[in-house]
């Protein structure tokens, strides 16, 4: 009986998966949720969209046509002239809205980079010729790469010759010693 309730507990603990209905709409059938506060940079979306296309789904809460998730996506495609834009639209409460509103736009400014496997990329567009596509400068490749870069020894350090029997250095600015 204990092995049945805790089955029931760990299947009740798994995030289950929003499915909404797919498809493609007139892009003027739905606009964007009048408390979204983020403000996207449409420019860049532009840019985005007009090198590679329109990837990926605007969010939309079936019950008011609004998006939830991708305005500014929605927004510059409007910019751009397009027609239509592939959609989802979720059945939900205010309340549900209201969060996935939010968490969208926080879960995005909480993330972060893994900076060598970003420099590794940014390295391979660039010699591809696209690194301005991808809206980096060869300027952000370059402080990421100095970031990255094994930070250089004191000039105190040239001085000092390996080898011998010294059993311990000290370190003319901070006196440790190895």
């Amino acid at each position: 009986m204990e092995r049945k309730k805790m089955a029931r507990t760990a299947r009740a603990e798994v995030p289950r998966i929003l499915e909404g209905v797919k498809k493609v709409v007139a892009i003027e059938s739905i606009a964007p949720h009048p408390e979204n506060a983020r403000r996207g940079n449409v420019i860049a979306i532009k840019k985005s969209i007009a090198e590679v296309g329109f990837y990926g789904r605007v969010l939309v809460w079936e019950e008011t046509g609004q998006i939830l998730v991708g305005s500014h996506r929605w927004k510059a495609a409007l910019e751009l002239g397009m027609k239509k834009i592939p959609a989802e639209f979720h059945s939900l409460t205010e309340r549900q809205a209201r969060k996935i509103l939010t968490l969208d736009n926080r879960t995005s400014d909480l993330a972060g980079y893994d900076d060598q496997g970003l420099a590794n990329l940014l390295v391979k567009l660039r010699d591809d010729g696209d690194l301005d596509v991808a809206l980096y400068e060869q300027s952000d490749l370059d402080g990421l790469l100095k970031r990255l870069a094994p930070p250089e020894p004191p000039g105190e350090f040239k001085n000092l010759e390996p080898g011998g029997m010294h059993l311990a250095r000290e370190c003319p600015r901070c006196h440790f010693q190895f």
